[in-house]
């Protein structure tokens, strides 16, 4: 259990007591329960098993309670007879310069030699074996003991065999983790994981967002309800299609370009604090985040697809594949703008610039765009999602009646002839690509970009230089 200065704004009585009924509970429940405190009287002091003292962000000492005022006096820091431990060690801390740096040393020194967590016995063990200096002449404290010569057929010593098993310890503890992180990669994957996803949770299933998207479903399905199959209902069939398209590009790019501005101060401070890999934290994001991003999208196409009247069970899992890749891909995209621009503003007016350029170049609205900007077709996400829609809306599909007046399919003019077939009415109005190319396309586009915005993070905001920005400014 974690207790952020439980004592504050209580009197010295009732801090001893809420004190005490934490200590209790340590034994009763047998539980461990770490304390921020400031300032402790001499009976608080004394309740705590381990000590962890901090000096200007840097550890100065941690270890058991009872053995920081000898661990003070072997750095020649003296503490007064009858003086309450709690006051020294925070004068201490709180001294010159010099002294931070002589008890910050000192830690990362006995740290480099012994497991974190039994550093205060590794100093036993060391103090035994500078004593026993005649005896063991130990080297860069490996493995090898060199035996003087008129000591050499004597067992090894307790002390011998003590510091081998910190050895032991100190080379499994930096084999199993890694010297910079307290803690191993998937350890830090999981716990992250379970932490996004319990905040993006109610920020991305909220009252409100599941109201926006039942409402705009329900509006989607009264409008275009129950389309016939006919000729005139073909522009209509497609305005449903571009419609979904454009609402959860917009949607969940907006929805992602919010969420390392929202994040960013947590983040730097605990990537300066060295509490986890920039990687893990990135790759638990994209995970936890993934079936809350799918749920919404999927609902809308669960309450439209029937309603509209579209193409069959084969043609709802086509168009869901689709529509995930379409909402993911602007996803990414939202990331690295919200990764990239310390203003939120900023990035609003780049995705939304942006997303523009795509849909005119998606030759939605101009169908015959000058030769020189016919390449912006080929990087439009609209236009491979558009395109992978129409694919699916028009294959193996029931046919169209064909229309009473001026029909643009030359079978319609033949007697006869009344309808005219699904795959017929893909060929004549729509020159489309291969329904994998444009699923392949949007997979791309959504990995390159979830990559750019882990770059950016890594180099371009990284807390080091996020600090000098700010200082510059």
């Amino acid at each position: 259990m974690y207790v952020d200065e439980p004592t504050t704004g209580l009197d010295s009585s009732h801090a001893y007591d809420m004190m005490r009924m934490l200590k209790s509970y340590t034994e009763k429940e047998r539980k461990t329960v770490v304390i921020t405190i400031h300032q402790p009287s001499s009976q608080i002091f004394h309740m705590f098993d381990k000590i962890l003292l901090l000096s200007e962000g840097q550890v100065a000492y941690f270890g058991e309670r009872n053995k920081i005022i000898s661990y003070f006096s072997n750095l020649g820091l003296q503490c007064a007879p009858h003086y309450n431990p709690a006051d020294f060690v925070l004068q201490v801390v709180a001294s010159s310069s010099e002294v931070h740096a002589k008890v910050t040393s000192a830690y990362i020194a006995l740290k480099e030699v012994t497991d974190e967590f039994e550093m205060m016995s590794a100093i036993e063990s060391l103090e035994q074996v500078e004593e026993t200096e005649s005896v063991i002449d130990m080297l860069d404290f490996g493995e090898t003991l060199h035996y003087k010569h008129d000591m050499a057929h004597r067992p090894p010593s307790k002390t011998y065999r003590k510091k081998k098993q910190l050895n032991s310890v100190k080379k499994w503890y930096t084999n199993y983790y890694d010297e910079k992180w307290p803690t191993s990669f998937w350890t830090q994957y999981k716990v992250l994981t379970l932490r996004n996803f319990l905040q993006a949770k109610d920020k991305i299933l909220s009252k409100w967002s599941a109201v926006q998207v039942l409402s705009v479903a329900m509006m989607v399905g009264l409008v275009w309800y129950q389309l016939d199959r006919k000729e005139e209902t073909l522009k209509d069939r497609e305005g449903v299609l571009f419609f979904t398209i454009i609402y959860w590009m917009f949607n969940s790019m907006m929805g992602s370009l919010t969420t390392f501005p929202e994040e960013r101060e947590v983040l730097n401070k605990e990537r300066s604090a060295g509490a986890y890999r920039l990687s893990a934290y990135y790759l638990a994001k994209l995970t936890s985040e993934f079936p809350l991003a799918v749920t919404l999208p999927t609902i809308y196409l669960v309450m439209v697809f029937p309603m509209v009247g579209l193409n069959g069970i084969i043609g709802f899992a086509g168009m869901w594949c689709g529509l995930m890749a379409n909402a993911l891909a602007a996803e990414a995209f939202g990331l690295c703008a919200g990764a990239y621009f310390l203003d939120q503003t900023q990035g609003i007016t780049v995705c939304v610039t942006i997303s523009l350029f795509y849909l005119m170049m998606g030759g939605f609205y101009a169908k015959h765009v000058p030769i020189w900007l016919s390449w912006g077709r080929y990087l439009s996400p609209p236009y491979y999602a558009f395109n992978a829609f129409i694919i699916v809306e028009f294959t193996r599909a029931a046919g169209f009646t064909c229309g009473e007046h001026n029909s643009i399919f030359e079978e319609c003019s033949v007697d006869n002839v009344t309808t005219i077939t699904a795959e017929r009415v893909l060929e004549v109005t729509h020159d489309t690509v291969p329904y994998a190319y444009d699923t392949i396309f949007l997979v791309g586009y959504m990995l390159t970009f979830y990559v750019l915005g882990y770059l950016v993070l890594r180099y371009l905001r990284n807390p080091e230089k996020l600090f000098i920005m700010k200082k510059k400014t």
